[in-house]
């Protein structure tokens, strides 16, 4: 009886292996195009008259980094996938309405992703970049800044992380805001730990920078409460 779903489980770990791979080889060949559109979003911002440039310091840095950044993007690519297979296995288990749940939440992520993206490369990685080499900018003593590719990298890829984070806090709190308006109103004190929790998490330990993002995350908290509380009202 079971040895049918076993099979499925076999021939769907098998396509994820295959496109895992595929992804890997698909990422190598295409690194330099992959590469410019990373650094696509401060590569034009001068420094001292001159343009952004980045340098490596080691003979195999650079190798290092393509394949680790193609296994990466790869990894990161599989997740969504990973949840289809998983939904599309499970769907038949499942009745009408946590069948629509579960498609709605698909729906959620991959916009949550999309979203992010779009966030990172056009906002907040040219804000980020023009606020820290501002610091460079001294009337008396000159600084010279040159970009190490391997911690650029490391910060566009936190930088996802964080905002990715932040925004699934989002949604679901204007999620649950929504539906357990009366639970949330007896537990704010709890939700107000969580909150600083999570900032705490997601920050760099550095405790004006948790405080910032933790009030932050309750002021949003806050404005959607009375947001749902108005519409309540109509």
């Amino acid at each position: 009886m079971y040895s049918k779903y076993l099979i499925e489980i076999k021939t769907r770990i098998i396509l994820l292996i295959t496109i895992w791979i595929c992804l890997i080889i698909i990422y190598w060949l295409y690194k330099d195009t992959i590469i410019y559109i990373l650094m696509k979003p401060c590569i034009n911002i001068k420094i001292q008259d001159s343009k952004q440039y980045f340098i490596y310091t080691n003979v195999n840095e650079l190798f290092k980094y393509y394949f680790k950044n193609s296994v990466l993007l790869t990894n990161i690519s599989i997740i969504p996938l990973l949840i289809l297979e998983l939904i599309i296995f499970l769907n038949p288990s499942f009745y009408y309405k946590e069948y629509d749940r579960n498609n709605k939440l698909y729906s959620v992520l991959i916009i949550i992703c999309i979203t992010n993206i779009i966030l990172v490369n056009k906002i907040i990685i040219p804000i980020t970049w023009n606020f820290f080499l501002s610091f460079s900018n001294n009337n008396y003593t000159q600084f010279f800044f040159e970009a190490k590719i391997i911690e650029y990298f490391e910060m566009i890829y936190n930088l996802y992380y964080i905002t990715s984070v932040i925004i699934l806090v989002f949604v679901s709190i204007c999620y649950y805001t929504i539906k357990y308006r009366k639970i949330i109103n007896n537990k704010r004190k709890y939700i107000y730990l969580f909150l600083f929790t999570l900032a705490s998490i997601v920050t760099p330990p550095d405790v004006s920078s948790q405080l910032l993002l933790g009030t932050l995350f309750i002021v949003i908290f806050e404005t959607l409460s009375i947001i749902v509380l108005f519409v309540k009202m109509i």
